[in-house]
């Protein structure tokens, strides 16, 4: 990005994942769209207070732990130490 700051950066992001949340919210009602990625990629670009502790609940969750799991045995099978 030419001529943009450190703030001008840190807005972009922002603009950015809030465009993303609005798309995830029409996701959810239409079928062509996966509104719950949109989303998640949309709180993750987004720079808000208590960001870190939102992702470590979400982390812990069932579903979380679920997504975890499935993400490690992917690497693994990736880098040939898997099943």
């Amino acid at each position: 990005m030419i001529g943009l700051g450190r703030s001008g950066k840190k807005v972009l992001r922002n603009v950015g994942g809030s465009c993303l949340i609005v798309l995830g919210v029409a996701g959810l009602f239409l079928p062509f769209l996966q509104g719950i990625l949109f989303i998640l990629a949309g709180v993750a670009m987004l720079d808000f207070e208590g960001k870190e502790e939102l992702i470590q609940r979400l982390r812990e969750s069932p579903l979380g732990r679920r997504v975890t799991g499935w993400w490690h045995r992917l690497r693994a099978r990736r880098e040939g130490n898997g099943p």
